[in-house]
């Protein structure tokens, strides 16, 4: 493990430890229910009992951060060379910072019900969009991230040429989304939910438009 691979997995660690810190910190002060759930005005539409809602971000966030770091471990056959040349310390480390994020959000919404977390969320999805744009290109074929469809999947070379677009389209998506969480107001969730859907369909297409040219 090089030196670049153990700093995100420590930085991954520390993200989500603080994210289980933090929640038993605040555990006996949170109400009886939290919100688990946000609509795109930002403001919670969901809510679960405090012994199950505490801990459902921290858990799912430490089993998905395991997953996909050690794919090159438990993916079957040839996946997992592939997923041993890919960023998966750096995708790991996006995972965590998902997770302690959107806890982090669920705890702010505890202490402050009927508020909007709606430009926070909308900073954290254009980040996350500027950060895809680093990795995808970095990926090879894998069945755990990237542009997961048929025709990526059967082909490197599809597989390659795709996620070169989707680096440039979530640039460009995230910087509008940045942008829109800047100035947008009560749009500035929509705008970056729709920026998201848009910097992986784009690719997404464009991926079966190589496909039906390689038939």
């Amino acid at each position: 493990m090089n030196r670049t691979a153990r700093m995100f997995d420590v930085g991954s660690l520390i993200l989500l430890g603080g994210a289980v810190a933090l929640t038993v910190a605040s555990y006996d002060a949170l109400p009886a229910r939290i919100p688990t759930h946000f609509g795109l005005s930002g403001q919670a539409n969901d809510w679960t009992r405090r012994d199950v809602g505490a801990w459902l971000i921290p858990a799912i966030g430490l089993v998905t951060w395991a997953l996909v770091r050690f794919t090159a471990v438990w993916a079957p056959g040839a996946w997992r060379a592939r997923a041993a040349q890919s960023p998966m310390p750096a995708v790991g480390f996006l995972t965590a910072a998902v997770m302690a994020g959107a806890q982090g959000m669920i705890l702010w919404g505890s202490f402050h019900p009927g508020e909007s977390i709606g430009r926070a969320l909308a900073f954290g999805l254009a980040a996350l969009q500027i950060a895809f744009a680093f990795v995808m290109p970095r990926t090879r074929r894998n069945p755990v991230i990237g542009i997961r469809v048929a025709w990526t999947l059967a082909s490197d070379e599809n597989w390659a040429r795709t996620h070169r677009l989707a680096g440039q389209s979530y640039a460009v998506c995230g910087v509008v989304a940045l942008l829109g969480a800047l100035v947008g107001g009560s749009a500035a969730l929509p705008i970056a939910f729709v920026t998201l859907l848009a910097g992986t369909a784009v690719p997404g297409v464009y991926s079966y438009v190589i496909a039906r040219g390689e038939a």
